[in-house]
């Protein structure tokens, strides 16, 4: 699996009261819920935001891109050795199309 890139970290401190368990700033000497003196218990969590996921192409894309074109090659060639009048349209569009999605997945 590859390493995901760190977009932004930081290192927050935070003082829980030992009655209520609320969080408060790493200053505060009562609980701003409850107004229990603090202790000097001190958690400190880091928060880590990644890179958002790039997408990828999912299997309809692959259909779309690779096998249907590739099937209009197909059809275009048994079209040509019939005589069909637009068998060449057919083999262009299809090779065009191909060519497009696969400097896409490039």
């Amino acid at each position: 699996m590859l390493i995901e890139p760190i977009k932004k970290m930081e290192v927050i401190s935070m003082v829980y009261c030992q009655k209520c368990g609320s969080e408060n700033p790493d200053n505060a000497d009562y609980c701003q819920e409850c107004g229990e003196k603090l202790g000097v218990k001190v958690v400190e969590r880091i928060v880590v935001e990644k890179e958002p996921e790039k997408k990828s192409f999912g299997a309809l894309w692959f259909i779309i891109g690779i096998l249907m074109p590739i099937v209009g090659v197909i059809a275009g060639l048994i079209f040509a050795s019939q005589g069909r009048k637009n068998a060449g349209v057919l083999l262009l569009v299809s090779i065009l199309v191909w060519g497009f999605f696969v400097i896409l997945l490039l």
